[in-house]
């Protein structure tokens, strides 16, 4: 009995831990990227081609909405295109050929995010959270393998 609580609780501690690990690296490299553009964007204009809005089902027969838009900028004498998640405030607000500030990576023009874009900001609150969270999970489940095994 004590030997299965053991590899029980140190097999989710373990797959805890791991997940924590690879949601840690993908929090590092979106703060990077933010950074990038905080310190290096570039403002160009950009036009909406196309809104779009998501219904996931939620708790309770509910839906959650989620909304985007697909847009075109020029820079330095390209096109190029992106699509991003916007609150609904600005999907009711941007239609089909409006015009939207986009912010672009110079050393990368085809990287863009919409002007006043905080939804990277609180993905990436939310990936750090998750993956102290899973953390603090492994530990928890290591003490109480400990503490059933006595």
């Amino acid at each position: 009995m004590t030997l299965t609580i053991y590899l029980v609780c140190g097999l989710l501690a373990l797959l805890c831990a791991a997940v924590a690990v690879y949601m840690g690296k993908r929090a590092s490299e979106l703060w990077k990227t933010q950074a990038q553009f905080k310190q290096k964007g570039v403002a160009v204009k950009g036009v909406v081609d196309r809104r779009e809005k998501k219904e996931l089902p939620a708790a309770n027969g509910r839906t959650i909405s989620q909304y985007f838009v697909s847009y075109h900028y020029d820079y330095q004498g390209q096109t190029h295109t992106g699509t991003a998640p916007v609150t609904e405030k600005h999907y009711n607000d941007w239609f089909e050929g409006s015009h939207i500030d986009v912010i672009v990576l110079p050393g990368r023009p085809t990287m863009s995010r919409l002007a006043g874009d905080f939804s990277a900001t609180g993905f990436l609150l939310g990936l750090v959270i998750g993956s102290a969270t899973l953390g603090l999970g492994a530990i928890a489940l290591i003490v109480i393998a400990i503490v059933f095994t006595r």
